[in-house]
């Protein structure tokens, strides 16, 4: 059994239930009562700031550089400025594998912060852990352990997990759209400028609040309105009855002249595990089968896995 195991074996033994997170091609086990409550779409450089229910705990900060950062000047500089600008009292040098990093109080809290350098990804990562007492060691290692970069899917497919959905998107582009509400999460994902392709992936609660008809007419109702549906029918797998629709409308600009039409599918279904609506539809020139995009591309529980198609 590996450390980064047994770390999570001492914390599952404690009575601290993890849940997988994967971001910004990232993935990160953290305690499942912490909730992402903000977020970033940037690519380039941003952050993901996660809470409990009484104050944060843990934020996620990413940049792209050209090459590995030189740590000792950096983590200098770093101490230096939080010493001096942001309050940091009591610093003290913190190492684990590939990070490194200080602990110190701030506001009368406990505070780690730690960096790693990943160069597949050409990615500076930072954790930074908000303790509401003393440092919790055996939480900081197992986080920081199992925090690893999530290899691509096949060629071109990379996976997301958040806000209770595991899907697959085409490209290594961060959301375009992300509207995440109680009981509502809209994702979209767009490839060009302008968008040559469009990827939407759907979670909605309280389905028998606002849900008068069927999955079906629910479906088709979301469509854009220039497109035409040509196909749809319904399977089910591991318990999950899916509704599906194909359709295309013509393409913009000089292709339109020529007849070329653009790929609209999607499929949508509801999760008999949590009674959750789950939604996901493509556009594009070449999209996916529908009936492959449930389970495919989009995954809502444990029942569902995951899984790639060939084509996707």
């Amino acid at each position: 059994m590996g450390v980064a195991e047994t770390s999570l074996l001492f914390l599952w033994w404690h009575g601290v239930d993890m849940r997988l997170w994967v971001w910004r091609h990232f993935r990160m086990e953290l305690p499942a009562d912490w909730e992402m409550l903000q977020l970033s779409r940037d690519p380039a450089a941003g952050r993901c700031v996660f809470a409990d229910r009484y104050q944060y705990r843990f934020e996620f900060n990413w940049r792209q550089v050209p090459g590995r950062p030189d740590f000792e000047r950096m983590l200098s500089d770093y101490q230096a400025r939080l010493t001096t600008a942001g309050g940091l009292t009591d610093p003290q040098p913190e190492k684990r594998g590939v990070w490194r990093g200080l602990r110190g109080k701030q506001g009368g809290r406990w505070i780690s912060r730690l960096g790693a350098y990943f160069e597949r990804e050409a990615c500076l990562v930072e954790a930074v852990f908000i303790w509401p007492g003393d440092p919790d060691v055996a939480l900081q290692r197992a986080i920081l352990e199992g925090m690893q970069p999530e290899p691509p899917w096949g060629e071109d497919l990379r996976r997301w997990r958040a806000f209770g959905m595991d899907w697959l998107v085409s490209g290594g582009e961060g959301p375009a759209e992300c509207r995440v509400q109680p009981a509502s999460t809209h994702i979209t994902f767009c490839k060009g400028k302008p968008p040559r392709q469009r990827e939407t992936f759907v979670r909605l609660g309280l389905v028998p609040e606002w849900l008068k008809g069927t999955v079906r007419d629910w479906l088709a109702l979301q469509k854009p309105a220039d497109v035409s549906i040509r196909r749809r029918d319904v399977f089910a797998s591991a318990g999950h009855s899916v509704e599906w629709v194909e359709g295309d409308r013509p393409v913009r600009g000089l292709g339109r002249l020529r007849g070329r039409r653009e790929v609209y599918r999607a499929a949508a279904w509801m999760c008999p595990r949590d009674g959750r609506l789950y939604c996901i539809s493509v556009e594009r020139h070449a999209a996916p089968r529908a009936a492959d995009l449930a389970g495919g591309r989009l995954s809502c529980c444990g029942d569902f896995p995951l899984r790639a198609h060939r084509g996707l």
